[in-house]
Protein backbone atom coordinates (compact mmCIF):
# COMPACT_ATOMS: atom_id res chain seq x y z
CA UNK A 1 0.00 0.00 0.00
CA UNK A 2 2.97 2.32 0.68
CA UNK A 3 4.17 1.91 -2.91
CA UNK A 4 0.66 2.74 -4.18
CA UNK A 5 0.59 5.93 -2.08
CA UNK A 6 4.06 6.91 -3.32
CA UNK A 7 3.02 6.36 -6.93
CA UNK A 8 -0.13 8.42 -6.36
CA UNK A 9 1.82 11.34 -4.90
CA UNK A 10 4.31 11.15 -7.76
CA UNK A 11 1.46 11.23 -10.29
CA UNK A 12 -0.11 14.24 -8.59
CA UNK A 13 3.27 15.99 -8.59
CA UNK A 14 3.68 15.38 -12.31
CA UNK A 15 0.19 16.68 -12.90
CA UNK A 16 0.88 19.89 -11.00
CA UNK A 17 3.98 20.45 -13.14
CA UNK A 18 2.05 20.22 -16.39
CA UNK A 19 2.09 23.54 -18.18
CA UNK A 20 0.37 24.71 -21.30
CA UNK A 21 -1.87 21.65 -21.55
CA UNK A 22 -5.65 22.05 -21.60
CA UNK A 23 -7.74 19.58 -19.58
CA UNK A 24 -11.00 20.93 -20.89
CA UNK A 25 -13.12 18.14 -22.30
CA UNK A 26 -13.93 18.60 -25.99
CA UNK A 27 -16.58 16.95 -28.10
CA UNK A 28 -15.06 13.98 -29.90
CA UNK A 29 -12.14 13.43 -27.48
CA UNK A 30 -11.41 9.73 -27.08
CA UNK A 31 -8.92 8.22 -24.67
CA UNK A 32 -7.61 4.78 -23.71
CA UNK A 33 -5.31 3.70 -20.91
CA UNK A 34 -4.60 1.54 -17.88
CA UNK A 35 -5.62 2.18 -14.28
CA UNK A 36 -4.54 0.69 -10.96
CA UNK A 37 -5.83 1.10 -7.45
CA UNK A 38 -7.36 -0.38 -4.33
CA UNK A 39 -10.70 -2.13 -3.79
CA UNK A 40 -12.14 -2.37 -0.28
CA UNK A 41 -14.22 -5.57 -0.52
CA UNK A 42 -11.23 -7.90 -0.41
CA UNK A 43 -8.60 -5.26 0.49
CA UNK A 44 -6.74 -5.90 -2.73
CA UNK A 45 -5.14 -4.35 -5.79
CA UNK A 46 -7.42 -3.43 -8.68
CA UNK A 47 -6.11 -3.15 -12.25
CA UNK A 48 -7.93 -2.40 -15.45
CA UNK A 49 -8.33 -0.70 -18.79
CA UNK A 50 -10.42 2.45 -19.36
CA UNK A 51 -11.89 3.77 -22.62
CA UNK A 52 -13.57 7.21 -22.72
CA UNK A 53 -15.47 9.02 -25.46
CA UNK A 54 -16.81 12.58 -25.18
CA UNK A 55 -20.18 13.17 -26.82
CA UNK A 56 -20.12 16.87 -25.84
CA UNK A 57 -17.99 19.27 -23.80
CA UNK A 58 -19.83 18.23 -20.61
CA UNK A 59 -20.76 14.56 -21.18
CA UNK A 60 -18.70 11.45 -21.84
CA UNK A 61 -19.12 7.69 -21.46
CA UNK A 62 -16.43 5.57 -19.87
CA UNK A 63 -16.63 1.77 -20.28
CA UNK A 64 -14.06 -0.03 -18.13
CA UNK A 65 -12.91 -3.56 -17.47
CA UNK A 66 -11.06 -4.41 -14.23
CA UNK A 67 -9.76 -7.29 -12.18
CA UNK A 68 -9.57 -7.33 -8.37
CA UNK A 69 -6.68 -9.60 -7.47
CA UNK A 70 -7.24 -12.47 -5.05
CA UNK A 71 -7.02 -11.61 -1.38
CA UNK A 72 -8.98 -12.96 1.59
CA UNK A 73 -10.18 -15.84 -0.67
CA UNK A 74 -11.95 -13.39 -3.03
CA UNK A 75 -11.19 -12.07 -6.51
CA UNK A 76 -13.40 -10.40 -9.09
CA UNK A 77 -13.87 -9.52 -12.72
CA UNK A 78 -15.63 -6.14 -13.04
CA UNK A 79 -17.24 -4.37 -16.00
CA UNK A 80 -18.42 -0.75 -15.62
CA UNK A 81 -20.12 1.77 -17.89
CA UNK A 82 -20.04 5.22 -16.30
CA UNK A 83 -21.22 8.65 -17.39
CA UNK A 84 -18.90 11.56 -16.56
CA UNK A 85 -19.87 15.22 -16.42
CA UNK A 86 -16.46 16.98 -16.67
CA UNK A 87 -15.73 20.59 -15.69
CA UNK A 88 -12.40 22.32 -16.31
CA UNK A 89 -10.76 24.64 -13.78
CA UNK A 90 -7.38 26.29 -13.12
CA UNK A 91 -7.38 27.81 -16.58
CA UNK A 92 -8.20 24.49 -18.24
CA UNK A 93 -5.12 22.62 -16.92
CA UNK A 94 -7.18 20.45 -14.56
CA UNK A 95 -10.66 19.00 -14.54
CA UNK A 96 -13.18 17.57 -12.09
CA UNK A 97 -15.92 15.11 -12.96
CA UNK A 98 -18.74 13.51 -11.00
CA UNK A 99 -19.63 10.04 -12.27
CA UNK A 100 -22.55 7.62 -12.15
CA UNK A 101 -23.10 4.34 -13.93
CA UNK A 102 -23.83 0.64 -13.91
CA UNK A 103 -21.54 -2.20 -12.93
CA UNK A 104 -21.40 -5.96 -13.37
CA UNK A 105 -19.31 -7.80 -10.77
CA UNK A 106 -18.37 -11.47 -10.96
CA UNK A 107 -16.91 -12.37 -7.55
CA UNK A 108 -15.15 -15.68 -6.95
CA UNK A 109 -15.05 -17.12 -3.45
CA UNK A 110 -12.25 -19.65 -3.19
CA UNK A 111 -12.65 -22.32 -0.56
CA UNK A 112 -9.69 -24.05 1.08
CA UNK A 113 -8.25 -26.90 -1.02
CA UNK A 114 -10.02 -30.22 -0.68
CA UNK A 115 -8.02 -33.35 0.20
CA UNK A 116 -7.48 -33.95 -3.52
CA UNK A 117 -5.95 -30.40 -3.81
CA UNK A 118 -8.73 -29.18 -6.10
CA UNK A 119 -9.26 -25.40 -5.86
CA UNK A 120 -13.02 -25.01 -5.59
CA UNK A 121 -14.59 -21.62 -6.21
CA UNK A 122 -18.11 -20.28 -6.04
CA UNK A 123 -19.21 -17.45 -8.34
CA UNK A 124 -21.51 -14.60 -7.42
CA UNK A 125 -22.57 -12.51 -10.43
CA UNK A 126 -24.20 -9.20 -9.49
CA UNK A 127 -25.43 -6.02 -11.21
CA UNK A 128 -25.16 -2.72 -9.37
CA UNK A 129 -24.65 1.03 -9.49
CA UNK A 130 -21.55 3.24 -9.29
CA UNK A 131 -21.22 6.79 -8.06
CA UNK A 132 -18.17 8.89 -7.33
CA UNK A 133 -15.88 11.61 -8.66
CA UNK A 134 -12.50 12.11 -10.25
CA UNK A 135 -9.78 14.60 -11.06
CA UNK A 136 -7.82 14.71 -14.29
CA UNK A 137 -4.79 16.65 -15.37
CA UNK A 138 -3.54 17.05 -18.89
CA UNK A 139 0.23 16.65 -19.13
CA UNK A 140 0.09 17.31 -22.87
CA UNK A 141 -2.69 17.55 -25.42
CA UNK A 142 -2.48 13.77 -25.91
CA UNK A 143 -1.69 12.51 -22.38
CA UNK A 144 -3.74 12.80 -19.20
CA UNK A 145 -3.49 11.49 -15.65
CA UNK A 146 -6.53 10.71 -13.51
CA UNK A 147 -7.33 10.00 -9.87
CA UNK A 148 -10.78 8.60 -9.12
CA UNK A 149 -12.85 7.43 -6.17
CA UNK A 150 -16.16 5.61 -6.35
CA UNK A 151 -18.55 3.45 -4.40
CA UNK A 152 -20.20 0.44 -6.04
CA UNK A 153 -23.61 -0.53 -4.72
CA UNK A 154 -23.74 -4.29 -5.32
CA UNK A 155 -25.83 -6.72 -3.26
CA UNK A 156 -23.59 -8.52 -0.75
CA UNK A 157 -20.45 -7.19 -2.50
CA UNK A 158 -20.58 -3.39 -2.10
CA UNK A 159 -17.13 -1.84 -2.31
CA UNK A 160 -15.17 1.39 -2.47
CA UNK A 161 -12.52 1.87 -5.13
CA UNK A 162 -9.67 4.36 -5.41
CA UNK A 163 -7.63 4.35 -8.60
CA UNK A 164 -5.11 6.30 -10.63
CA UNK A 165 -4.64 6.06 -14.35
CA UNK A 166 -2.85 7.36 -17.38
CA UNK A 167 -4.52 7.69 -20.77
CA UNK A 168 -3.56 8.51 -24.33
CA UNK A 169 -6.01 11.02 -25.85
CA UNK A 170 -6.59 10.70 -29.59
Amino acid sequence: MTKLKSAGFAAIGLLLCASGANAANHKGDTSLGPKAGYISKNKSVLAGLVFQHSFSDHFRLSPEISYAFRSNSLDAFIIDVNAHVPFAFQGGKAGFYPLAGITFNSWNLHTPPAPDNADVSTHANRWGLNFGAGLELRCTESLKLTVEGRYCLVKDYGNAQISAGIAFVF
